[in-house]
């Protein structure tokens, strides 16, 4: 699977509303890409605005999902924390929910299959 794909399924699944994990009140989805990230001077990135607890948010934009897409294929088609840590640190500090976020993400979109708690796998076409 390529990113053009990865990306048609994540925008075809993924909608505001969208409950990320189901098992939660949080991990809703409030904005899609046509909202604009600024937080981590994204710089107004299209992306998306998900809930991680009561009265606190994380911006996920796009072109972060695709680093960490073309990151795992060349990982073997693994996405795990250490993985977003290395290439986002100061967000994995502040807000270590972004990789759970991602992983939900990818997960409600088809593209991958969790594997242990904190382990994603990305699946074939």
């Amino acid at each position: 699977m390529d990113w053009e794909i990865a990306y048609k399924r994540i925008t075809d699944n993924i909608t505001r509303g969208t409950r990320l994990d189901p098992g939660s009140r949080y991990r809703k989805v409030l904005e899609c890409p046509d909202y604009e990230c600024y937080h981590y001077d994204y710089n107004g990135a299209p992306g998306y605005k998900v809930t991680i607890g009561k009265s606190t948010n994380v911006e996920i934009p796009v072109f972060m999902l695709k680093k960490i897409f073309e990151e795992s294929l060349s990982k073997n088609g693994i996405y795990e924390n250490r993985d977003f840590k290395i290439s986002f640190e100061k967000q994995c500090h502040q807000h270590p929910c972004h990789v759970h976020v991602i992983g939900r993400i990818f997960l409600a979109a088809g593209i991958v299959e969790q594997s242990g708690s904190r382990k994603y796998i990305l699946v074939g076409e």
